[in-house]
């Protein structure tokens, strides 16, 4: 989670057509939110009732988190990081 919460913060001019004071509120609390999810099995220090914690809600916040991740991580970073050195060439000539 905190791998992305980096990513987050590193590519935010993705959101770039959101005002700044709402899209940070919105990373803000994207992140709280997923915290506080993967904390319920913290909290019950049981496999099984983390287990059936994570069930009710159909493993939702999982799925996303790993499809965040990878889409940060594998596809967002670097195609941004070879636009912007396009860009920077660009710039040169």
């Amino acid at each position: 989670m905190t791998e992305i919460g980096k990513d987050i913060f590193r590519l935010k001019h993705i959101f770039s057509f959101i005002p700044e004071p709402v899209s940070a509120l919105i990373r803000h609390l994207l992140i709280i939110f997923s915290l506080n999810y993967l904390a319920a099995g913290m909290v019950v220090l049981d496999l099984s009732m983390a287990w059936t914690v994570y069930g009710r809600y159909y493993f939702f916040w999982h799925l996303i988190l790993i499809f965040a991740f990878i889409a940060f991580r594998f596809v967002l970073t670097p195609m941004l990081k070879k636009k912007s050195t396009k860009d920077k060439k660009e710039k040169k000539e």
